[in-house]
């Protein structure tokens, strides 16, 4: 013991005992070590004892015996790494010290790592009862990736996807619509309560919307006279969409005007434009099953006989047309008369009929090439089968009434 560490042991009287049991634990380090060498350099001379080996080679698998191995410990050890605290790591620092400026040389022991003395850091600890566990957040799927993507792990909640998905916000309306708005619905319930369905109506309807609401409380009332063996909504759906393509729900200027052109006459068929030929051949000449069951509740309802139009057996006399025209301008009349075009065609017995049924209950159904058939004429039942196939179904551009320009184009036949 050095005159300074005599010193040392006077101011302090446990540095006296942490010294002896540095030098201790050091002592016992390098016994340790060099009986593992001899132990070792012996092992390797018995198991080849007819090998020279020369001192250059002892000493260079001792150093890797050295890098490879961890270094023994013993009871010392093992007890001072139970005793992995503050004290111990202290200790630890000051038998470095030792090989420093106080002590004899360079320190060949164990270090700090090797011996697991890596002091325990104390922190002001939360009671755990008062402790939320927060659960790892998902990543959720930007925008532009499919949910379907996020596979959760068994017992993981789906988180709610709504909050990423782009709000859909309507446009305010401006003060002129809102106004616009105001006025249909005016418009709208003053015509349903004072214009009589059954009564004739020569004017024009203010605008489309107003047409369309009307249009649809008429055929509400005509639907009570169609049987419930049809599919009513269907049969509403398919009269809207004529009525639409023929004078805009009867808002076009020319609804009620009526004009001559070549092979007949337009304007005088009210909301659906229905024809005086057309008339006679569907309600008259040749009525199916049900288009006879609802005249014949309809004369005994309201007492309107479609048959006493006929002044003649042709009913092609100006007497005869006059009262065909006034019955189809009453917005009840024309929709009534529409709504037979389209059962007749379901009723008919023959391969019309057939073709009809089979577009009509088909999913390649649509409104626009049924009443193309069926309405207008511009094509045939032929066409049924090739409309059938076809995925790509586009109404026909071939005659018509009322679209684009209603009164410049030929009247269809039925």
């Amino acid at each position: 013991m050095g005159a300074l560490d005599k010193l040392f042991s006077l101011i302090s009287p446990t540095y006296e005992k942490a010294t002896t049991r540095e030098e201790d634990m050091t002592n016992l380090y390098n016994q340790l070590s060099t009986d593992n060498e001899e132990q070792s350099i012996e092992k390797q001379l018995g198991q080849d004892s007819n090998k020279v080996i020369t001192p250059i080679e002892i000493e260079r698998e001792q150093i890797e015996k050295q890098q490879k191995a961890p270094p023994q410990k013993d009871a010392l050890v093992e007890e001072l790494l139970a005793q992995n605290t503050e004290e111990l790591s202290d200790m630890y620092e000051t038998m470095m010290a030792g090989a420093g400026e106080f002590g004899t040389g360079e320190y060949k022991g164990p270090t700090k790592k090797q011996l697991g003395l890596t002091p325990k850091v104390i922190v002001d600890e939360v009671p755990q009862d008062f402790v939320v566990k927060e659960k790892p957040v998902p990543t959720l799927p930007t925008e532009g990736q499919e949910k379907n993507k996020f596979e959760p792990k068994p017992g993981q909640i789906i988180p709610d996807f709504s909050s990423r998905e782009p709000a859909v916000t309507e446009e305010p309306k401006s003060e002129l619509q809102q106004k616009k708005d105001i006025l249909n619905e005016i418009y709208i319930n003053d015509n349903i309560e004072n214009i009589n369905m059954f009564k004739q109506y020569a004017a024009p309807f203010n605008n489309r919307t107003v047409g369309k609401a009307y249009v649809s409380n008429v055929l509400d009332t005509v639907s009570s006279y169609i049987p419930d063996t049809f599919d009513k909504n269907k049969l509403k759906s398919l009269l809207m969409h004529t009525a639409d393509k023929e004078s805009k729900f009867g808002s076009d200027e020319g609804t009620h005007e009526k004009k001559d052109i070549e092979g007949g006459t337009v304007g005088h068929g009210g909301i659906q434009q229905v024809t005086t030929r057309g008339f006679r051949n569907n309600l008259i000449f040749n009525p199916g099953p049900t288009a006879r069951r609802m005249i014949e509740q309809l004369k005994k309802e309201k007492g309107i006989d479609v048959n006493s139009f006929m002044k003649t057996p042709k009913g092609t006399d100006l007497e005869s047309r006059i009262a065909i025209n006034d019955f189809l301008r009453t917005p009840f009349g024309s929709n009534f008369a529409a709504s037979i075009f389209y059962l007749n065609a379901l009723d008919n017995p023959g391969k019309s009929g057939d073709a009809a049924r089979k577009l009509f209950n088909s999913d390649k159904y649509n409104e626009k090439d049924f009443r193309d058939i069926y309405y207008k004429g511009s094509k045939t039942w032929k066409d049924v089968s090739s409309i059938l196939k076809d995925d790509n179904i586009k109404e026909s551009k071939r005659g018509g009434m009322i679209e684009s320009d209603p009164y410049k184009r030929q009247p269809r036949f039925i």
